[in-house]
């Protein structure tokens, strides 16, 4: 979602923050390389991050860079030194092995738990969902096998114990049960039979609580409710509640890859950077009108100033823009100074 938000370049903060329309890293960002665009680009370093905790972009080019390239995560390695700390990261990619210096990448990261040269990774996703996606990965491994036999494995044995089958009498009980397997039907047997099923039944190969639990951990950790999801939800209310839950989760994702795009930006001017614009986004229209309504509030009966309520919403106070100088005015003004300086 955050791919298909606009990403503002701003110059300046503040009162004098003005959004800027042509900047050549604007160019950059809409076509970061011959075989990449703007969307798939944004959207897979969202993917890096998110899942692995890392992400890293390689720039082309001068001190200015003029192309972008994603390196996959788990190609590249940090290396360090004891003395020097960061030197440089290491890219590994079908046995050829890249090592780049740190000022030509940008590493975005997750925050970690790490120490020693491992703090310099981020935590992903992946991580603490490890066993709960191995539990539901085997389990779909196992009832897909149990299916395509059609029906679970048994043992057969004698019921009395001084029944005793020969290899002939074995071999002929195996020769029917493989006939049933593949034909259906019935198979006979003289004397008393025990039949022990040595896979589970087709019940217990459901396992719908370790799937639910499993789908359960993955919404927490990755912060996408049940309904983004597209599982059922109690009611319209509750799935309200949990688009704006969602959608608070991605302001904060986003302002981690608004700052990594941020760095990149300010290889040009150091007064710039990127913020994405939520104003299209309806979920958060609802808390934004709750925010007008408490400044409405601080200023009507609080009697504090609109800008002073604004702030403490932590909203931006809507200015009215300075309309353009008059081009004959702007050119009289050039002539006087022209005159004052004697040219």
């Amino acid at each position: 979602d955050l791919s298909v938000l606009p990403l503002k370049l701003i110059k300046g903060y503040g009162e004098k923050a003005v959004e800027i329309m042509d900047h050549p890293v604007l160019d950059l960002l809409r076509q970061p390389s011959t075989d990449i665009d703007e969307f798939l680009f944004r959207e897979q370093i969202t993917i890096d991050i998110t899942l692995s905790g890392n992400c890293y972009i390689l720039l082309l080019g001068g001190d200015k860079p003029i192309s972008m390239v994603r390196l996959h995560p788990e190609e590249v390695r940090i290396v360090t030194d004891e003395k020097q700390g960061l030197i440089g990261y290491e890219h590994n990619s079908s046995g050829s092995v890249v090592m780049y210096p740190p000022d030509r990448i940008i590493h975005g990261k997750n925050a970690g738990y790490q120490k020693g040269p491992q703090a310099l990774y981020g935590t992903g996703s992946i991580q603490p969902l490890a066993r709960e996606l191995d539990a539901d990965l085997n389990s779909q491994k196992l009832v897909s096998e149990a299916t395509q036999k059609g029906r679970p494995d048994v043992l057969l044995s004698p019921k009395e114990d001084g029944d005793i089958w020969n290899k002939e009498v074995r071999r002929q009980i195996l020769d029917q049960y493989s006939g049933m397997q593949k034909a259906g039907g019935a198979m006979v047997l003289s004397g008393q039979v025990n039949v022990d099923l040595l896979q589970l039944s087709p019940r217990d190969m459901e396992f719908q609580a370790s799937r639910t639990f499993a789908r359960e951990s993955i919404s927490a950790v990755l912060g996408i409710p049940p309904s983004i999801l597209g599982l059922p939800t109690a009611n319209y209310a509750l799935g309200r509640s949990q688009a704006v839950e969602y959608w608070s989760n991605q302001v904060k994702r986003g302002k981690r890859i608004a700052l990594l795009f941020t760095r990149i930006a300010r290889l040009w001017e150091s007064d710039l950077h990127f913020e994405h614009d939520y104003s299209e986004v309806e979920a958060l229209q609802s808390v934004r009108n709750d925010k007008l309504m408490r400044i409405e509030k601080h200023i009507f009966i609080g009697g504090v100033s609109p800008e002073v309520a604004y702030a403490y919403e932590g909203m931006e106070y809507p200015r009215a823009k300075q309309e353009a100088q008059d081009i004959g005015e702007e050119e009289d003004e050039n002539v006087r100074i022209m005159k004052y300086l004697d040219v």
